[in-house]
């Protein structure tokens, strides 16, 4: 009986050690998987936020490459992470696509107090887009208030430095204004020889109808054609000018057309980017971000 009690003792005692040794191996594959688990969501965590040892720029190239992919390449939400992050520290480019995304409610709700305070802070940067596009918001006023003066000044900084778009808002305000229509004139000038269309009808009317500028038919003309050429629907300007200035002077002007168009052309390709939509409308807007950049600037 001591025996038998003994051995019963035993097997009890190597039934406890087994459940002891299978209990740590459970537990130690319950502590596994949470180290699995954790390392899984410090990975993801980490892919969510951009990586701090990224310039601004990369990571504002980066948010292009994905705001300009499709299908398995193209995700939004990552563009607008890593643009978000370049602009908060400072990259202009960044913060006037984030501008631009707050005014026309692109990737973010539409909030043009959001958009004008990203596009002034790209603005004390100096860079060119961010001036036309404050200008051209305060001269529509379709989403903040119209102010001309607040248009002007804005415009009148970008328009100096030789961009187009600003120098067409410019001539739209002085013609607004100015009765004269001289100023408007010199600007329309501008903008029309780097190839903005809506410039060059307007600069052809002004000298067809002898306003700001002398009346000067085969000038109106010439800019007639050229605007033709480029898409404006002024084939009966054209026209009438043609029977008004004869045959030679209309053969004459469009043989200065062809060299015209060259040298339009090349002050066109210097801009870096001359086409995207909207930018032939009537009031033409800025370039969306993904042309942006290729945009002198």
């Amino acid at each position: 009986m001591v025996v038998a009690g003994s051995l019963g003792l035993d097997r009890g005692v190597n039934i406890i050690q087994q459940l002891t040794i299978e209990g740590y191996y459970q537990m130690g594959l319950r502590i596994s998987v949470l180290l699995l688990l954790l390392i899984s969501l410090i990975s993801v965590a980490s892919a969510q936020e951009p990586r701090g040892g990224q310039s601004p720029s990369a990571q504002y190239d980066l948010g292009l490459s994905y705001l300009k992919g499709s299908g398995n390449t193209r995700s939004d939400t990552e563009a607008l992470k890593y643009i978000r992050a370049s602009a908060d520290r400072g990259f202009a480019p960044a913060q006037v696509a984030i501008g631009y995304f707050y005014e026309n409610g692109e990737l973010v709700l539409s909030d043009p107090q959001q958009a004008i305070a990203w596009y002034k802070k790209a603005a004390d940067q100096n860079d060119l887009i961010s001036l036309m596009s404050l200008g051209r918001m305060y001269y529509t006023g379709t989403v903040v208030s119209r102010d001309l003066a607040e248009a002007a000044k804005w415009l009148q900084r970008a328009a100096d430095q030789g961009e187009p778009i600003s120098q067409l808002y410019l001539g739209l305000i002085r013609e607004e204004k100015d009765y004269a229509l001289s100023d408007a004139a010199a600007w329309y000038r501008k903008s029309a020889q780097q190839g903005m269309v809506q410039a060059q009808q307007k600069l052809a009317y002004l000298l067809d109808q002898g306003r700001g500028v002398n009346h000067d038919p085969v000038e109106a003309y010439t800019w007639y054609v050229i605007a033709l050429d480029s898409g404006k629907a002024v084939a009966n300007d054209v026209g009438r000018l043609e029977g008004a200035i004869g045959t030679n002077a209309a053969l004459e002007a469009k043989q200065k057309v062809v060299s015209m168009e060259r040298e339009i052309n090349d002050r066109r390709m210097a801009l870096g980017c001359f086409e995207w939509p909207n930018r032939n409308f009537e009031f033409p807007m800025p370039p969306p971000p993904k042309y942006q950049s290729s945009c002198k600037r």
